[in-house]
């Protein structure tokens, strides 16, 4: 099972994708840290206004209870009727007030308005009680650095940790929605005073109702800058430095992976190229490539290795069959010519016209090899170009032509077979060769066929022809040659042995294959070319 490997942009997305978290991750947890403060901030108001609003209650219900005490009445109705979808829960079940304000998607809103005078005196019982709690919110100013008033129904100050005692605050935004019975948090812009410590641009406001039965009696509201960023990431900064080192250590970690996937393997490709290059076979491709593409190009290179190698290997070869098939008539040439132009030969008119008739023999040897070389070389770099022929047409014509020429010659198919891909004349140029070829090595009453058929070879549809005869046929030692340059057994005959060499580069540039029939009494020759769509 061949690996999987990962893509050279898939590492590098990854790798920028990180890059980029990282900051953007940097700023979220700020962000998260920031609203923490904020909601810690909350949660500790909460919690005091909830007890200076129990202690008010308490005191209110002395207050209550003093007056009757002294014979005076008070209305049951006193307060404000709260509102059905504030109604706490029941005694001795726990309801918590959980904070909710968060920085990021809380509206931030203006500084609140200055107190203005009451429209009616405070409320006596509401002074009273109020008195009597100052002394304590006033003592826990400095300890928990929170604004407190405490308001009376009608939303009049009578108790205060600072300023505004007695004056009425119904113009903020919390205060009426608190004596509703609704708790309220809420986030102010903040004045900045160089004076103070804190440097938070927003102050937290929480308003907590007095609610006695189905009555508000009042309010407790309060206030306080949360601890500025800066402050509390220097009250954690060795946490922060934990978690730089973290970030770095991931840094390196997606460094060195990078480096593994591709700064390595692309460094041992360039050995290998180098390894090419300087005549090595750098045949094989890397183990460890790292990437899709670094495999794929490893692969490439070592093809093309194999394939510059072999293509030297054909070249020596090559070579070597043409100075083999060009030195033959050469030197029966430069024989003749030395005899010729030796003065003291006493040569007879009909030995000279025999040599020269073996010059021109030479010669025409000569001319032909040069005109299979110029075949072969065609073959070879031949282009397909969109060209196709209905194979059954080639066949039928050239049988027609050689029982023309008193051939015996036969053509069978199985119907109609189709069109291959390429141009009549090389179609034509293969058959020809194998006929031809059938003939020069058969006995004169040589029977050849031609048979034709569709076969199905890895679910592609292909036209396969075969080309046999009834003559000796190929000797085992020789199948394996016949199709190489120069290869023949009938040099003295004028064989050139190039014939089956262009047959096969045609066919092989094609997209064709062709084979030789072990098995079939005499020489049988299957070619397979591509079958093209109607």
């Amino acid at each position: 099972m061949k690996l999987r490997r990962p893509r050279l942009r898939s590492i590098l997305l990854i790798v920028n994708l990180v890059v980029l978290l990282l900051p953007l991750g940097g700023i979220a947890v700020f962000r998260l840290y920031e609203t923490e403060l904020v909601k810690q901030t909350e949660a500790s108001l909460i919690g005091q206004g909830t007890l200076v609003a129990s202690m008010f209650r308490v005191e209110m219900a002395r207050q209550f209870d003093l007056a009757l005490d002294q014979g005076e009445a008070w209305d049951l109705a006193y307060g404000n009727p709260l509102d059905p979808q504030f109604t706490p829960r029941e005694k001795d079940v726990y309801d918590p007030i959980p904070p909710r304000l968060d920085i990021a998607t809380e509206p931030i809103l203006p500084q609140g308005r200055d107190a203005v005078p009451p429209q009616h005196p405070p409320d006596i019982f509401a002074k009273a009680a109020g008195d009597a709690i100052m002394p304590v919110i006033i003592s826990s100013r400095n300890t928990t650095l929170t604004g407190t008033r405490v308001l009376d129904y009608q939303g009049t100050v009578v108790a205060s940790s600072g300023t505004e005692m007695n004056e009425s605050l119904l113009v903020r935004e919390e205060v009426p929605r608190a004596l509703k019975g609704e708790h309220v948090s809420l986030l102010r812009e903040r004045e900045q005073d160089p004076s103070i410590g804190r440097q938070s641009r927003v102050r937290v406001f929480v308003a907590i109702p007095v609610i006695y039965g189905n009555r508000v009696w009042g309010a407790v509201v309060l206030s306080r800058t949360p601890l500025d960023l800066n402050k509390g990431l220097y009250l954690i900064r060795w946490h922060l430095l934990e978690a730089g080192a973290i970030l770095l250590g991931v840094v390196l970690l997606v460094t060195t992976l990078t480096t593994l996937a591709i700064s390595r393997p692309m460094k041992r490709l360039v050995r290998q190229a180098e390894q090419v290059a300087s005549g090595g076979e750098g045949a094989a491709p890397l183990k460890h490539p790292g990437t899709r593409e670094v495999a794929q190009l490893s692969e490439a290179l070592s093809g093309m290795a194999a394939t510059l190698s072999q293509r030297a290997e054909q070249t020596r070869v090559f070579a070597n069959n043409v100075s083999h098939g060009f030195k033959t008539p050469l030197t029966s040439l430069s024989a003749s010519v030395e005899l010729l132009r030796d003065p003291d030969l006493d040569m007879s008119d009909e030995e000279r016209a025999r040599f020269l008739e073996m010059m021109e023999s030479d010669i025409t040897r000569l001319d032909h090899l040069v005109k299979r070389l110029m075949e072969l070389a065609k073959a070879d770099t031949t282009e397909r170009k969109g060209e196709t022929v209905d194979a059954i047409l080639v066949l039928e014509s050239l049988e027609e032509k050689y029982r023309n020429q008193g051939r015996d010659i036969s053509v069978s198919h199985s119907g109609n077979i189709g069109k291959v891909g390429m141009a009549r004349e090389s179609l034509e140029s293969i058959l020809v060769n194998l006929l031809e070829n059938a003939w020069f090595h058969g006995p004169e009453d040589v029977q050849v066929c031609m048979e034709a058929g569709v076969d199905f070879e890895d679910e592609e549809e292909r036209v396969v022809i075969r080309v046999s005869d009834n003559g000796p046929g190929i000797s085992p030692g020789n199948a394996s040659r016949v199709f190489n340059p120069f290869f023949t057994t009938a040099a003295q005959s004028g064989g050139s042995g190039m014939g089956l060499s262009i047959v096969a580069s045609l066919v092989k540039s094609h997209g064709g294959a062709i084979t030789l029939d072990h098995d079939a009494p005499g020489a049988c020759f299957v070619i397979s070319l591509p079958r093209m769509p109607a």
